[in-house]
């Protein structure tokens, strides 16, 4: 079992954050990822990937 773990800290988030993956990384059964956002002025997390049909964030939180 490979166990993988993104870790984004990041102080004063100002409206847009983005986070950018390796589209084949999630075609992996059992990934998953675990967000913590926490702060004030309501930033927005982006998560993309890297894959030329993806225009769009995957999911924004």
């Amino acid at each position: 079992m490979m166990l993988e773990m993104l870790f984004l800290l990041k102080h004063n988030l100002l409206k847009y954050n983005y986070v950018n993956f390796d589209a084949a990384h999630w075609k992996r059964a059992g990934t998953k990822m675990t967000n913590f956002v926490s702060g004030k002025n309501s930033p927005t997390i982006a998560i993309t990937d890297d894959s030329a049909p993806t225009k769009s964030a995957l999911e924004t939180i």
